[in-house]
């Protein structure tokens, strides 16, 4: 059987709540961001674990220097 622990970084968030994870922007938006998502049937999905690696990476992006 496999392992169905998944911390917290592991959570699937539905578009809504990760558009609201990402601050609040608007589920148009986040789907022209090249976020990896999950889809089950027709449903997408995001990780907290690939939200929290984005936001990381935007913000050290912002803050570079050119």
């Amino acid at each position: 059987m496999a392992n169905q622990s998944m911390n917290s970084s592991d959570v699937l968030m539905t578009r809504k709540q990760a558009a609201e994870y990402l601050g609040k922007i608007c589920l148009t938006s986040l789907g022209r961001l090249s976020i990896r998502c999950t889809r089950i049937r027709r449903r997408v999905f995001y990780r907290k674990s690939v939200l929290d690696t984005f936001l990381e990476e935007s913000t050290q992006s912002k803050g570079a220097k050119p």
